[in-house]
């Protein structure tokens, strides 16, 4: 996923699924499907991501607040806003959001984080630069530079929107600078090609 070619992680996602169900390997099996989902609904299948992952919740709720549950939530709830079911996304976030938090679900608090954010920003709402900072905050402790990559650039657009372009223009390369590093060359052209557009082409 973070190599940018999603095809080839559902591919491989649905193979690991496979010997998941096979091997009763049932506390991986929502963050397999979870990630699956996530695969989806970058590829633009957001029904069908929606459905396996609307599933997965109902059946995973008897497991109680584990990390792969959390994680099918997340996943879900991006890909309600996929598919511009924003406040259904916001509804299943927040609550989610205090559960990672309540359970020391630290990797899963990051990304409930950044959605959050983007959410807040997707309705102009100023509380989504306190929200994407706490993610790259927290993520810098956890050494998640590809969650801190992603919640840069989208703090980026919400700066940019925001009539600061000087400070989108700071977030937008940190993104850059990470996904470089990290040796994602799809995703830092798509990183570049988004601060081009969020910035009204200038570089």
């Amino acid at each position: 996923m973070y190599s940018g070619q999603p095809g080839k992680a559902t591919a491989e996602l649905r193979k690991g699924l496979d010997v998941c169900r096979e091997y009763s390997i049932n506390l991986l099996i929502p963050l397999m499907v979870g990630q699956l989902g996530a695969a989806l609904t970058e590829l633009g299948s957001h029904d069908q991501a929606i459905r396996l992952l609307d599933r997965m919740v109902r059946e995973s709720s008897v497991l109680g607040h584990n990390a792969g549950t959390a994680f099918a939530n997340y996943a879900l709830a991006a890909a309600y806003r996929e598919a511009g079911r924003h406040q259904e996304a916001v509804d299943l976030v927040e609550p989610w959001l205090e559960n990672a938090t309540r359970y020391g679900l630290r990797a899963t608090e990051t990304r409930l984080l950044h959605l959050l954010g983007v959410l807040k920003g997707d309705q102009g709402d100023p509380a989504a630069e306190a929200l994407l900072s706490r993610c790259i905050e927290l993520a810098a402790t956890l050494e998640a530079w590809p969650t801190i990559a992603q919640a840069q650039l989208s703090l980026a657009e919400h700066r940019a929107k925001a009539g600061e372009p000087a400070r989108a223009n700071d977030a937008a390369d940190a993104a850059i600078s990470i996904y470089q590093r990290l040796g994602c060359a799809a995703l830092a052209a798509k990183a570049q090609a988004m601060r081009q557009v969020s910035l009204g082409n200038a570089v």
